[in-house]
């Protein structure tokens, strides 16, 4: 199974080139802003030191949130024209699943903790069964200010947290410092496409390639009438 990742939903632009359980080829560079000029070239290095063409690519993976809404939708745009240019599959992986993957082999509840370019970050709680203030889904992400975050992980005393994700290093100072773990055992856009690869079919509803977002958009487009 060959997939191309792209990561585009948070700080980075990023492409991994997955052949056979290996990653064949990895690009990565950070940035805030400007993903859309470089994906598709990252890409077109990405495939070229794997040695593959694009229809050599089974499927097509991209990071769908949550994360910048402009990232998200260039990622997904992304891989959405490289799919349908050779005509596989694409897929869209929540970063929470990401999280959960790498986190799997951790003792203690997690928290995922993302970066949103506001005082709120992106928070998910893995393993328990009833996360604050989630109501049906307990893993469902939610905004929570990084001292609103604390007081629920402080208040568990006794309880080894870890506090994963790029926001992460907002609790520094907050929390127990070996709470944290800011760094990734390896780049999400490589464990995305280990688990777009893992995939029975390429049309799991479960990896739908559609934007996740948390919150509302900070500009919308005012809704206009024909007289």
């Amino acid at each position: 199974m060959r997939v191309l990742g792209l990561e585009t939903a948070g700080a980075v632009c990023a492409v991994c080139v997955g052949d056979g359980g290996r990653v064949a080829a990895l690009r990565c560079e950070t940035m805030a802003r400007g993903q859309d000029a470089r994906i598709i070239p990252l890409a077109q290095e990405a495939l070229a030191e794997a040695g593959f063409a694009l229809g050599a690519m089974d499927r097509f993976v991209a990071l769908r949130g949550p994360g910048s809404f402009t990232g998200i939708r260039v990622g997904l745009a992304a891989a959405r024209g490289c799919a349908w240019s050779v005509g596989r599959p694409v897929l869209g992986v929540d970063r929470r699943e990401v999280y959960r993957a790498q986190t799997a082999a951790l003792s203690g509840p997690v928290a995922v903790v993302l970066e949103s370019k506001r005082h709120e970050a992106f928070v998910a709680f893995l393993g328990l069964a009833a996360g604050p203030g989630a109501g049906a889904d307990p893993e469902a992400w939610r905004l929570v200010a990084p001292e609103a975050l604390a007081d629920i992980i402080n208040a568990e005393a006794g309880v080894s947290w870890r506090i994963v994700g790029d926001g992460a290093v907002r609790l520094r100072g907050l929390v127990p410092e070996a709470f944290l773990i800011p760094e990734p055992p390896e780049p999400e856009v490589v464990t995305a496409s280990t688990l777009a690869a893992a995939l029975a079919a390429g049309d799991d509803p479960a990896f739908a390639p559609s934007p996740l977002y948390v919150r509302p958009p900070d500009v919308t487009l005012r809704k206009t009438g024909c007289a």
